[in-house]
Formats: C-alpha cells, sequence, structure tokens
C-alpha cells in the first residue's frame, strides 16, 4: 500500500482540514483537489483508507451532519439552513437530506422535538 492510501496521510489531513473550511462554500470533491494540488483520485483513495469512504461522501457526510445539528439545535428555517451549509436552492437541500436521511429536513427536525420531548434516548438517528 502507498503512503497516499494510508489512514492519515497528509493528503486526507489536509483535505479534512480543507472540508471543515470550506463544506459551506463547495460540496465537489475537484474543487478541493485543485485547492490542495492533488488529483480528485488521489483525494478519493486517500479518504478511503482513512474513512472508508469516497471523498464525495466524506463531504457530504460533513454537510449532512451540519444540516442535522442546525436543524435539532437552532430554529433556522430549512431554507436558512440550505443557504449557511452552501446550496443555491432549498430544493436541492431538500432533496439531498430527503435522499440520504428518507425523509424531509421538516419531518426530522419534527422527529427530533418529538423524541426529545417524550425523553427517548436514540437521537438523532443515523
Amino acid at each position: 500500500m502507498s503512503q497516499e492510501q494510508q489512514p492519515g496521510t497528509e493528503p486526507f489531513r489536509r483535505f479534512r482540514r480543507a472540508v471543515e473550511e470550506g463544506f459551506t462554500r463547495t460540496h465537489r470533491a475537484e474543487d478541493y483537489a485543485d485547492q490542495l494540488g492533488y488529483t480528485p483520485r488521489t483525494l478519493t483513495r486517500a479518504t478511503r483508507a482513512a474513512a472508508g469512504c469516497g471523498a464525495k461522501r466524506y463531504i457530504d457526510d460533513r454537510v449532512l451532519l451540519e444540516a442535522k445539528r442546525l436543524l435539532v439545535h437552532t430554529t433556522l428555517s430549512p431554507t436558512a439552513i440550505s443557504e449557511r451549509i452552501g446550496f443555491t436552492y432549498a430544493t436541492v437541500f431538500s432533496a439531498f437530506f430527503r435522499r440520504r436521511m428518507n425523509m424531509t429536513p421538516t419531518q426530522f427536525r419534527s422527529l427530533s422535538q418529538s423524541r426529545r420531548d417524550a425523553g427517548t434516548g436514540d437521537w438523532p438517528p443515523g
């Protein structure tokens, strides 16, 4: 296994930092690759070795985590959340969220509040 593919290699560490700093601006692996001077394939290999998923999935997971956090812990509208996490259109955010969570952002928030009010300890899902 080359150094590029080993968990915690420099390409992955740099990518992880770049995603934390930039996931609200871009969700494209190609943009991070360009910014860091790697090919998308290099980032995908390094990310797969370190995190068990490709670069795009890693970015999407971070975006989804932030969306869920904002839905559970703020009163921001789904439209405001979509803007905050880098979606140009709320409908694209809603489709992304629905595809990943099998429910709309509004349904997720309602379910979160219901479970919190009921004292269910297995929240949030996913």
